[in-house]
Order: structure tokens, then sequence, then C-alpha cells
């Protein structure tokens, strides 16, 4: 009897608890506040752009190469001596003007070579006024006897006076071989240059034909480009492209020291002969008064040039990675929607690409990679600013 009482109780005190805990639980429902539902945006794709600017565009041909002299000789002696002087510029490097004497070969048996020459010269002049006279004489004692017939060649001695002739004009020929020997002793400059590779100096002994320096001219070198043979089609080459004789200007840029350096110059012409194995083509392009800046562009320098080309009209110059397969761009529309656009190329480079035509004024172009792309997909743009040209 005790043991159903205890059960009965254990069952009320089980059923309060759990009358309490629904009462509690419906109260704090009721007091949950009610929330709002929020319709979630659709994330599109992030397409950087660069709106279109539709101007003129000159095409710039980049090259580079080694500055070498337009003129560069070998000082070669014609007569052999002892090297009795030297001009104070005589050293490797040395800046001279035309005209000037580089070196002075000792003149003295080239002197004495003259006087010998005139004696002979004197000699035989007077042997030729001697025979001259002897065949007067004998021209008048044959018109004495003969009055009505000329002399024979014999008589009037004109072999004789021939063979004095010819020997005196041998003998002058010796005397004017003697002078120019002696003003070969004398080495001038033949333009304003400078030197290089000096291979003699002061007191030694040199023979007619040994190379004594390299002179090379300052009033211009020149550059050989090796360029495609396409990048023809944008400048003109003198003699070599239908440009005519207009010559295209050009910058020549030298890194030095942490600054650039530049200069202006011009293409002149071309080598003409295609490389076998490159399939390139040498353009040459001179450049005046090297030496006029300081430092100076010397020969030996490896320089960057820039050759000024052709003007195209109404052109837009877009990143190499905005062009895609097929001559295709990606254009962003007003409703934010993605274009596959097939377009005109003008030039293409490594990094740049230049649009004749298939884009518009304002039209935005996008020049970011899209890991999932189609035609007429929504995107979201992030203008971008263009690169400095």
């Amino acid at each position: 009897m005790q043991t159903r009482k205890m059960k009965f109780l254990h069952l009320v005190i089980i059923i309060i608890f759990l009358a309490a805990g629904a009462m509690a639980y419906k109260a704090l429902v009721a007091s949950k506040p009610k929330l709002n539902r929020v319709k979630k945006k659709a994330s599109y794709p992030i397409a950087q752009v660069i709106t279109v600017e539709l101007r003129d565009q000159q095409i710039n041909i980049t090259g580079q190469g080694n500055v070498k002299p337009v003129k560069e000789i070998q000082l070669i002696s014609q007569v052999g001596g002892k090297i009795i002087q030297t001009a104070p510029f005589f050293v490797n490097g040395g800046a001279f003007k035309k005209g000037q004497q580089i070196l002075q070969i000792d003149p003295a048996d080239y002197e004495i070579a003259i006087t010998l020459a005139k004696a002979k010269v004197i000699d035989a002049e007077s042997k030729f006024q001697l025979a001259l006279e002897e065949s007067k004489i004998a021209r008048k004692e044959w018109k004495l006897l003969h009055p009505d017939t000329l002399p024979p060649p014999l008589v009037a001695k004109k072999p004789q006076l021939a063979a004095v002739l010819a020997s005196f004009e041998a003998f002058q020929a010796n005397l004017e071989m003697a002078r120019l020997q002696l003003n070969r002793t004398r080495l001038t400059a033949p333009f304003d240059g400078r030197i290089s590779n000096k291979k003699v100096d002061f007191g030694q002994y040199i023979t007619p034909g040994q190379p004594l320096a390299t002179l090379f001219s300052i009033s211009a070198v020149e550059i050989e480009l090796p360029l495609a043979i396409d990048d023809l089609y944008w400048f003109n080459v003198p003699g070599f492209t239908q440009g005519g004789q207009t010559k295209n200007n050009a910058l020549i840029q030298i890194e030095m020291a942490g600054r650039q350096i530049s200069w202006n110059g011009q293409v002149v012409r071309a080598l003409g002969k295609i490389d076998e194995k490159t399939r390139m083509i040498k353009v040459v392009v001179r450049i005046k008064n090297p030496y006029a800046k300081k430092p100076p562009l010397a020969p030996g320098m490896f320089a960057q040039v820039i050759i000024m080309g052709h003007i195209l009209k109404n052109v837009v110059q877009i990143p190499r990675s905005a062009l895609h397969p097929d001559q295709i761009v990606w254009v962003v529309d007003k409703n934010q929607r993605l274009e596959f656009r097939k377009v005109k190329i003008a030039r293409l480079s490594n990094d740049k690409v230049i649009i004749q035509s298939g884009l518009n004024n304002g039209e935005q172009v996008v020049v970011s990679p899209i890991k999932t792309v189609s035609n007429n997909m929504l995107v979201r743009s992030v203008a971008v600013k263009r690169e400095s040209k």
C-alpha cells in the first residue's frame, strides 16, 4: 500500500515538471522576435576595364645595336724612316682636327734625294738646250746647201733632240717624286677625329706600309639595327622601301650612371641583305656630332634606338593581355554584359596591341582575366588606370 502511494507521488511530480517545462517553452517561443527574410544578391565576376580613347598613334619601332664610327682608317706611312716628332694628341683617345700633323718622319734622306734630283734636272736641261742649238745650226747649214728641200730628221738631229727631251722630263718626274716623298714624311689628319690602337712611338723606325694607329671620325656615328622585315612597313628606308628618300627620325638612348642620355638620329639606309639564319635585315641609323654632348655617344657603346614611324589615324592601344584568340576582345556594355568583339589589328608587339577598327570611343575593354567566361554574361566592371605610353 505504501509502495503504491510513493509511485503515485512520483508520477504527479513528473507531470508537474513536464507541464512547467511546456509552459516555459511556450512563453520563450512567444517572446522570440520575428525575423525578416532578406533576398541574397547575386555575385558576378569582377572585370577590370579601360575606356577606349581613339586618337592618332605614331608607330615606334625599337631596336638595339652597337655604335660604330662612320669613318675608320688605318694610319699607314708610305715612306720609311725614324719618327722624330709626334703630336701631343698622338695617344689612344687623343682628339685631333683635320689637317693637324700627327707625326714626322726624319726627312734628311728625302731632302738629299731632292738635291740630287735637282742636279740631274739642271744637267738634263743643259743638255736639252745644247741639243736644241745644235739642231738649229744643222737646219741652217742644210738650208744653205739645199734651199728648196727640208732637212732629213737625222740631219736636223730630231731623234737626238727627242732623246734629250725625254731624259729631261724623266729627271723632272724624279724631282717631283722626291718632293712627294718628302711631303709624305709629314702625316696629317684627314678629318676631325680621335686615335685608337696606337702602335708606334717617338724614335721608332718604321717601314713603308706599316700600320701606325687607327683613326676614326667624330663627325658622325652609325648603329646597325637588326629588325624583322615586317617592321620596314612602318617607316621609310632610303633606297630600300617605297617611301622615297624621306629619312625617318630616331631617338637614341644610353643608360649611364643611373641616368638616361639621348641623341637624335636618322634612318639613312639598309644593308640590303637578309640574314639567312635570323631572317632579319639590318637598318642603319646615323647620328651627327656624337661628341657634342658629354659624355659622348662613343663607338663601342650599346644603345637602344626608337625609330619614329608612320602615324595611324583614330586607333586605340590596349595591353596585349586584353587580346584573345581569333582577334577577339571583351567589351562591357552599359548593362554590364560581356560582349565578344572581333577587331582589326594594326600592329602587335610583345606587350601592346594597336587596334585599327572594331572599337568605339568610350567603350570599356576588359584587361583582366576571368576564370569562366561566356558571351553576354553579367559582370561587375571596375575601371583601372591606363598605363602611360
